[in-house]
């Protein structure tokens, strides 16, 4: 009895001892902790325990000390790279051999955040940020900042995290024209087209490149067309490179140069400006390769980009009559320049393992499709959605996957032209579906989002980060209100996720291929489509040819069918699809208005900005479609008068769009639209009150 007694106060013993296990105390209003870290870390470790100090100095009003050895008699935070930093307990040796893998745990009244590797100990710290501290990682995006809090301190904590399902994930800068235009600063850049030519400001590459690794993203392509001979362009590559970001390039720079990168090699070199055609200029193209390839390979960490695309995302045949008309001929070419491209590379760092994809967008997705393009050893073969978020392109599912080989997506949130541009409309449901797929296919390995702008699209990209790192535990229901309640407030009013829910409804789609008819670039393109036909029957001109382009049986436009869907459409079938759009738009609208109302909600102007301004730029668009469609069936009908009506009605909606703007620009956000060139809204209004008045000016049609 005596000794089960006895047993019994021992189990008790340990019991309670568990449970009183010390708290670490980074901060309690007497004290705080210390950071120590050892010098020989990697600079961009350095550069997060920065902002570590920082954000706790925004919460306590405390600049926490770094030191390099512990501080006996108070709380020590430790960071470190196991098998690299002797302050890291033996009990940590689990995380070796992983990939950016990190473990957070509590060692007496210490804390430790220990990584795989340096990335992992950068991804740690940006964890404990995140997950402990409660920063978000778009705090700058969404004008939210943390509140003052006069305590930090955590009960024992012992978390490892798990090895991200996606190895390299990364951001897109592309068709940044906000971006560009919001700040001044950045410089000039050289290039033959209507847009682009002002770089990104240094700073605001600054709040670019932070938000992507507290994000926990390891990747970037910092902008389109990049020519690194440009000091303001490369400025942006060792920003970026400073944050510990892997580099890479876009599917039309290989090796880093663009058409408009390889015209300014020869002018500078030259004057001239030879054709930009690997098959008729051959040795030119390759020695812009290769001298491009010389200023890349400096910098630590390149993820190369091989391939052979033209002028503005085109293929190179468009601008070269003389390349062979056959779909084998053309892509034996494109094998042909990616492998010369290797070769580049090998001749540069002989024996050096080289991380090179390609992105098979556009005829690439289509040769590869008919089985004919040829792929040199060891390149990653990148897959392409072909509508924003909704499908991926048929090679995709075609490809049989080869052993050794690695494979990898390219996923857009935001894409010019058929949009989204301007509004989001990839729910998350929609992005489980496509990395579930490319984890299905084993096509896991690499992941790049194309995020335009950035700022319309933070709520896609955070729940991509957290489903390329946990796909089969993501569940987009659970996932949206628990982000509606980190935004908004743990009593956040329950119509704000009934309007999101409603809003990414709004998307009615094609019957083919079940993607979104009427995106905010698509929009744009069929109000522009509308007026030129009204200018014609003002005009009194024949604009009912049914006149195949000449483009249509090309590589490259089979392949964007499925990303500008309903060519063939009516006017009559345009205004239904756009009056369905509008009365769920239009019930979003009221959900998010009552939300508003609520005195309890947390972050009013974001909610403003990230779904209230979305929704009236897709409302004055989808308006825009009813009432040009309705004034081109008007006036087919030889009615004037309602004409009149109905395009007064569509310009009158640019009300909608203001407010919206009006929205998103106030404070810091004052010249957000100041670079709007790419649907150019102002532009396409324009010529809508300009058609207007050619209406008014016009006699009844005979």
């Amino acid at each position: 009895m005596k000794k089960s007694l006895s047993l019994l106060i021992s189990l008790t013993v340990i019991l309670l001892s568990g449970c009183h296990k010390p708290k670490f105390k980074l901060h309690d209003g007497k004290t705080h902790a210390t950071i120590v870290i050892q010098q020989d870390e990697a600079s961009f470790v350095h550069k997060a325990v920065q902002d570590l100090v920082s954000d706790i100095n925004k919460i306590t009003g405390e600049k926490l000390q770094i030191s390099n050895t512990k501080i006996k008699g108070k709380p020590n935070l430790i960071i470190g790279t196991v098998s690299q930093s002797a302050l890291i307990p033996a009990g940590f040796k689990a995380l070796q051999g992983k990939w950016e893998c990190y473990s957070i745990r509590t060692t007496g009244e210490d804390l430790v955040i220990a990584g795989s590797n340096p990335r992992g100990t950068m991804f740690g710290i940006y964890y404990f940020i995140e997950k402990y501290l409660k920063v978000d990682p778009f705090y700058w995006w969404k004008d939210i900042e943390q509140e003052q809090q006069q305590e930090l301190v955590f009960a024992p904590i012992d978390y490892m995290s798990n090895e991200p399902c996606f190895k390299f994930r990364g951001w897109f800068i592309n068709d940044e024209d906000l971006l560009t235009g919001f700040m001044d600063g950045g410089g000039e850049r050289k290039l033959d087209y209507p847009f682009y030519r002002q770089v990104i400001a240094p700073q605001l590459a600054e709040k670019i490149f932070e938000s992507a690794v507290r994000l926990r993203f390891n990747l970037v392509i910092p902008a389109s067309f990049l020519e690194i001979s440009n000091p303001a362009e490369e400025g942006l590559l060792k920003i970026a490179s400073s944050r510990g970001l892997y580099l890479s390039q876009h599917h039309i720079e290989p090796l880093g140069v663009s058409a408009f990168g390889y015209f300014n090699y020869w002018e500078r070199k030259t004057g001239e400006k030879p054709l930009f055609s690997y098959y008729s200029e051959k040795d030119k193209v390759i020695e812009s390769w290769r001298e491009s390839a010389k200023r890349w390979s400096k910098y630590p960490d390149v993820i190369w980009q091989i391939g052979l695309r033209g002028i503005a995302d085109r293929p190179m045949w468009m601008e070269d009559p003389g390349v062979p008309q056959s779909d084998a001929e053309r892509a034996a070419i494109i094998s042909n320049a990616m492998q010369t491209q290797m070769d580049i590379l090998e001749g540069l760092m002989p024996g050096k393992k080289h991380e090179v994809t390609t992105t098979l967008w556009g005829e690439g997705s289509y040769f590869n499709e008919k089985g004919l393009l040829k792929f040199p050893e060891n390149t990653t073969i990148v897959f392409a959605d072909n509508s924003p978020g909704w499908i991926m392109q048929e090679d995709f599912y075609k490809t049989k996957r080869e052993p050794g080989i690695n494979y990898g997506i390219y996923y857009h949130h935001g894409l010019i032209g058929s949009g989204p541009h301007l509004a989001q409309a990839v729910p998350p449901a929609k992005t489980l579906g496509i990395f579930s797929l490319a984890k299905e296919k084993q096509s896991g390995y690499y992941a790049i989002l194309n995020v335009g702008n950035i700022r319309e699209f933070v709520l896609g990209i955070e729940a991509t980060r957290d489903i390329m790192e946990d796909t089969e535990g993501f569940n987009p229901n659970l996932w949206m209100e628990g982000w509606c309640k980190k935004n908004f407030g743990e009593d956040y009013p329950p119509e704000i996720k009934k309007a999101y829910d409603e809003y990414f409804k709004s998307f009615v789609t094609d019957s083919i291929y079940q993607t979104p008819l009427l995106l905010d670039g698509l929009s744009t393109g069929i109000i522009k489509k509308n007026l030129r036909e009204i200018k014609k029957l003002i005009a009194n001109t024949n604009c009912s040819s049914k006149t195949e382009s000449k483009h249509s049986q090309d590589a490259f436009y089979k392949s964007l069918q499925s990303a500008n869907p309903g060519g063939g459409l009516s006017h009559n079938m345009w205004l239904k699809k756009a009056g369905i759009q509008d009365s769920v738009l239009s019930l979003a609208m009221g959900k998010a208005q009552a939300a508003i109302q609520n005195k309890n909600i947390k972050n009013r102007a974001f909610l403003e900005n990230n779904l209230v301004s979305q929704i009236k730029i897709m409302q004055y668009l989808t308006g825009s479609v009813t009432g040009t469609s309705k004034a081109v069936i008007s006036l087919q009908g030889k009615d004037l008068g309602s004409a009149k009506k109905h395009l007064q009605e569509a310009s009158g909606k640019f009300y909608l769009y203001q407010e919206a703007v009006g929205l998103n620009s106030r404070g810091k956000w004052k010249n957000w639209y100041r670079g709007e060139k790419k649907l150019n809204i102002k532009q396409m209004q324009n010529d809508m009150e300009e058609t207007l008045g050619q209406l008014h000016n016009t006699k009844l049609l005979q």
